[in-house]
C-alpha cells in the first residue's frame, strides 16, 4: 500500500474497514453496533489504509493532508495524520449517542475533511470518558460572552457544571518543525511557543469567573511538548480571570485522551478529575 511513512517505520498494513469491528470488540461494543457505526463514517475515511507503527504496535488509519516544509510559519497544511482507529470508534460512538441529527451532519461533514478530521475527533474524545449518568450537551448557545457557543457544558449528578472548549493546534508542530529544517543548527534547541496563538479564539468566549456558575476550562491537542514553568505562568497571568483549568491532550488507546492538567486550584482539579476520567499520563510538558 502507498502512504508517506518510511517502510521500517511500519510492521503491518490492512484497511480500516477489516479492522474497525474488532478495535470496537476491544471497547466493548458488539459487532451489530459497530457495523451501524461504520455505515455513519464518511466513504472516504472508510476506504482509508490501516497501518501499525513499530514504535506502539496499535492500528492506525491514514487520512489528512501532508505536511510540506517551507519558511513561512503561517498557512501550513494539516500534518499527515494517522489517528487511532480504537478513537475513531469512540469518537463515532459517543457522536452517534449525544448529537442530535443536525449537530451529527454538521460533526459528519467535519470528519470528512482531511484538515478538519483531527478536529471533529478529538473534540468527542475529550468527553468520552465522563460517566454515562453526567448530562452532555454539545454547542448549547447562551453560555460563553454575547451568547457564543462553547463545546461541551458536562453536568455530574453530584457537582456543579463545567464548560469545556476542545482545540486542535496542529500549527504549534507545523512551525516548529519548519523552524528545525530551515534555520541553522546554532538555533534554539527548545521548542518556541506562541501561547497567545495557541489560545486564540478561546478564552474570549468564556464569561469572566465572578460571573458564571460554572467551572471554565481548555483543552489543547498540540502533538508536541511545551515549557511547564512557562505555561504555568501564562495561565497565571494571563487566562485564571475566565478559566479554571487548562488541558494539554493527546491520544491514548487505553483511555481515548491522556492529559497534563494545569488548574486554579486543587478543588478544582478534584472536580475535573471527577468529571471527565482523564488519564493525567501525557507527558506533554518538560
Amino acid at each position: 500500500m502507498n502512504h508517506p511513512f518510511p517502510p521500517s517505520f511500519i510492521t503491518a498494513e490492512s484497511r480500516l474497514l477489516d479492522v474497525f469491528h474488532d478495535e470496537a470488540a476491544d471497547l466493548g461494543i458488539g459487532r451489530l453496533d459497530s457495523e451501524q457505526l461504520l455505515k455513519k463514517i464518511p466513504a472516504s475515511v472508510r476506504s482509508t489504509k490501516a497501518i501499525k507503527f513499530v514504535f506502539d504496535q496499535e492500528w492506525r488509519y491514514i487520512f489528512g493532508k501532508q505536511f510540506h516544509f517551507d519558511g513561512n510559519s503561517r498557512g501550513f497544511g494539516v500534518p499527515h495524520q494517522a489517528p487511532l482507529v480504537a478513537n475513531l470508534v469512540r469518537a463515532s460512538a459517543l457522536a452517534d449517542r449525544v448529537l442530535t441529527a443536525s449537530q451529527f451532519r454538521r460533526w459528519w461533514q467535519q470528519l470528512d475533511i482531511p484538515a478538519k478530521h483531527l478536529d471533529a475527533i478529538v473534540e468527542m474524545l475529550s468527553v468520552s470518558n465522563a460517566a454515562l449518568d453526567h448530562d452532555l450537551a454539545y454547542e448549547q448557545s447562551g453560555l460563553g460572552i454575547g451568547s457564543q457557543k462553547i463545546d461541551w457544558l458536562l453536568k455530574p449528578k453530584e457537582k456543579g457544571g463545567i464548560l469545556l472548549e476542545v482545540k486542535n493546534r496542529p500549527g504549534q508542530m507545523a512551525r516548529e518543525m519548519t523552524r528545525r529544517k530551515v534555520t541553522s543548527p546554532s538555533m534554539p534547541s527548545d521548542p518556541i511557543t506562541d501561547f497567545p496563538a495557541l489560545f486564540r479564539s478561546t478564552t474570549g468566549k468564556f464569561l469572566p469567573l465572578e460571573e458564571t456558575e460554572y467551572t471554565q476550562g481548555v483543552i489543547l491537542f498540540l502533538g508536541i511538548k511545551v515549557p511547564a514553568t512557562a505555561l504555568d505562568n501564562y495561565f497565571r497571568n494571563h487566562l485564571q480571570s475566565h478559566l479554571h483549568f487548562i488541558a494539554l491532550g493527546k491520544e491514548d488507546k487505553a483511555m481515548g485522551i491522556s492529559v497534563n492538567l494545569i488548574v486554579k486550584s486543587t478543588e478544582v482539579a478534584d472536580h475535573v478529575r471527577f468529571a471527565f476520567r482523564w488519564n493525567e499520563g501525557a507527558d506533554l510538558l518538560y
